[in-house]
């Protein structure tokens, strides 16, 4: 979806960018036909190409095509209409869980799939809605040509902003706080969600100015949380852009560290979205102590601007730690002997910090996965000491006793992706065969969920040695 939002950008502005504009068709070629593999017989999609279909993601997917049509890309209608059909075929399915069906019902409108009754369906139980699903709900009334509805769902939804006058803006708390790890809970998206609904119906509500400013300051340097939340708040601001017309600039910036230039910027309408606005400051450039920021600007034109800071550790023997999500690993030795009944079995020898060990020897890795609760798209990052490589030659789906939707050998480690992990202790492991000779570092595993990086967890630093 972030390509099509990009396409759309430039279409509905009439800006040109060269560079984007000779990349833009391959990537949605690529993009496109990677949608078109990984769907499934019954017409709908999954985190990944295997398993079953999901409403959720197949209501986002049929969003991202719906989008990338309008801007004016070739999109296969079988494919499309095959997705649609999935949709309105589960409709049923989703009647009590209407933050769901609120998003299925919100893809549907813009080919105006939906049927009458599921949109009253909701209208009985919209008091049981979230800011994120009145959102939905608003806009895919207003698709659908309710304008009256629409109008009530905006007020309603207008009556929970969470308006901070210091700051002149307005956001949106989307759900319940101790379920804040759900895609219907997420903040960026629930207020990103409520400028689009806004600017559809109400454009001229004073609110749109300040959910816009509160998106602008909550980004993270060029980008907000995730890919998914970025995209929509993007696709958000593109709508407001759009009614405010801010893209009419003239004026020159420059950035200031300590009394010293960093850079200098000339904004114009011709490369409004050309500019490379990003400073970097690393190493030796981070100076110690106090850090001044100072922008100067002169001109016509609104500039917004965010800071980010990221650091990392240079500590030995890093420890693990986590949020919501723990994770521990131990590597064991396996020695293989014969059974009476001719069959090949392993001794297991747990290998601890510093043990060293032989090439050729094969090696268990175990990760142990505590979750706090009920959790969707996580990955488990395994990284893989240089002497080491995986038993496994291709990756694949379904694997650790099918907790796993896929995992992915790469050149520095084991990624598992985990669609849905339920709260308690599960267990992942592979194997992997000690190689090369040498002292080796084996740093953490990291485990995160995808869309809310909060969540996260990283296992202790491990030390090995493989001998001749």
């Amino acid at each position: 979806m972030p390509s099509a939002i990009v396409a759309k950008t430039l279409k509905d502005f009439g800006l040109k960018n060269d560079k984007l504009e000779a990349k833009l068709p391959d990537i949605m070629k690529a993009g496109l036909e990677r949608l078109y593999d990984f769907q499934l017989s019954d017409g709908g999609w999954g985190w990944w190409k295997y398993g079953g279909a999901n409403n959720y993601m197949t209501a986002y997917v049929i969003y991202g095509l719906t989008i990338a049509s309008q801007s004016g890309y070739s999109i296969d209608q079988n494919a499309l209409n095959r997705g649609i059909a999935y949709l309105k075929n589960n409709l049923k399915e989703e009647d009590e869980n209407l933050n769901t069906l609120a998003f299925m019902l919100y893809a549907l409108s813009y080919s105006k799939n939906v049927d009458e009754k599921y949109l009253n369906h909701i209208w009985e139980k919209r008091d049981e809605l979230n800011n994120y699903s009145r959102a939905l709900f608003a806009i895919a009334l207003s698709n659908m040509g309710d304008k009256q509805r629409a109008e009530i769902m905006l007020r309603n939804l207008e009556d929970y902003a969470e308006i901070d006058k210091e700051n002149d803006t307005a956001s949106f708390m989307s759900g319940k706080a101790n379920y804040w790890w759900y895609w219907y809970n997420d903040r960026v998206e629930a207020t990103a969600m409520a400028l689009k609904a806004f600017i559809a119906i109400d454009p001229e509500n004073p609110i749109t100015h300040k959910i816009m400013r509160w998106l602008v300051y909550n980004r993270r340097g060029n980008h907000w949380k995730s890919t998914k939340d970025t995209a929509i708040a993007i696709f958000a601001l593109n709508d407001y852009l759009r009614q405010v017309k801010e893209l009419d600039s003239n004026y020159d910036v420059e950035v200031y560290l300590n009394q010293r230039l960093l850079k200098k910027l000339s904004v114009r309408p011709e490369n409004i979205i050309n500019f490379d606005g990003r400073i970097i400051v690393e190493g030796d450039g981070v100076p110690s102590g106090k850090a001044q920021i100072e922008i100067v600007k002169k001109g016509q034109g609104k500039l917004y601007y965010s800071t980010y800071l990221k650091y990392f550790t240079l500590e030995e023997d890093i420890k693990g730690a986590g949020n919501e999500i723990f994770v521990t690993r131990k590597y064991y030795k396996l020695t293989p002997r014969i059974t009476a009944e001719k069959k090949t079995e392993y001794d297991k020898v747990q290998i601890n910090q510093n043990d060293a060990l032989k090439s050729n020897d094969l090696v268990e890795v175990e990760l142990n996965v505590e979750a706090k609760n009920n959790y969707e798209y996580l990955v488990f990052e395994d990284m893989k000491p240089a002497g080491f490589e995986p038993v496994e030659l291709r990756s694949g789906h379904q694997y650790a006793g099918g907790l796993c939707s896929n995992m992915e050998l790469r050149d520095e480690k084991v990624v598992f992706f985990i669609t849905n992990l339920k709260q308690g202790n599960h267990k992942i492991t592979y194997k992997v065969r000690a190689e090369v000779p040498g002292k080796f570092h084996t740093m953490p595993t990291n485990g995160y969920a995808m869309y809310v990086p909060e969540i996260k967890g990283i296992s202790d630093e491990l030390r090995v040695e493989i001998e001749d």
